[in-house]
């Protein structure tokens, strides 16, 4: 088997690919999102060669310790060598400054989705903000609110644009096109910090 098929997660475990590509404006408000420790977490780790394939070696849990990406550099940048070594799985070695240490052994594919959540925890924050937002500040009717809550948050945001209207003054007295001058400056207002962290999710990739 080929290191890529080995080592990538299955389309249908928790915070996979297709999970975060499948993600929306509804599921994303009651997502129960793993912590992502500190980066004194990782004591130390080494390769293995027993595959492992237990639930706890290959899936992330809602309620579970992610590594920092920053701990995960060093290994996702020496699991293809290892594989082609014979190298089947990764020894954790954890410091809790509350559960004391702890050692776990986990398969190639859950690093890889140690790797994910990380990518995505920006891309789940800002969507969630982004909701409360609108929610809040009940800038869009119900019909509209439900069709953006089914929208994808890694997709484009659709439907938003300008256009000169002339000889229309927007002031205070024109208050039927408030909420929605509101709403298009404060979703715009908020786009640049979800580029931002796309792309610092796009940089971290392995």
């Amino acid at each position: 088997m080929a290191y890529d098929q080995f080592s990538t997660p299955s389309s249908t475990a928790l915070y996979s690919e297709a999970f975060f590509a499948s993600l929306t404006f509804a599921l994303v408000e009651n997502i129960l999102y793993p912590h992502i420790g500190l980066p004194t977490l990782v004591k130390e780790w080494r390769f293995c060669a027993e595959t492992q394939a237990s639930g706890r070696a290959t899936l992330v849990l809602p309620n579970e310790s992610v590594p920092l990406i920053s701990a995960l550099q060093p290994i996702l940048q020496s699991m293809e060598k290892a594989y082609a070594d014979g190298m089947r799985s990764v020894m954790i070695v954890y410091s809790d400054p509350i559960l004391g240490a702890g050692v776990n052994f986990y398969h190639f594919s859950k690093i890889r989705l140690f790797k994910l959540v990380n990518n995505h925890a920006g891309h789940v924050q800002s969507a969630r903000e982004l909701l409360r937002y609108i929610e809040q500040q009940t800038l869009l009717p119900p019909s509209l609110l439900e069709s953006f809550k089914s929208s994808r948050i890694l997709a484009l945001i659709e439907g938003l644009w300008t256009q000169p209207i002339k000889s229309i003054p927007v002031g205070p007295e024109d208050y039927q096109l408030q909420p929605y001058i509101q709403f298009y400056r404060g979703v715009v207002g908020k786009l640049p910090t979800l580029r931002a962290r796309a792309e610092e999710g796009r940089n971290a990739g392995y």
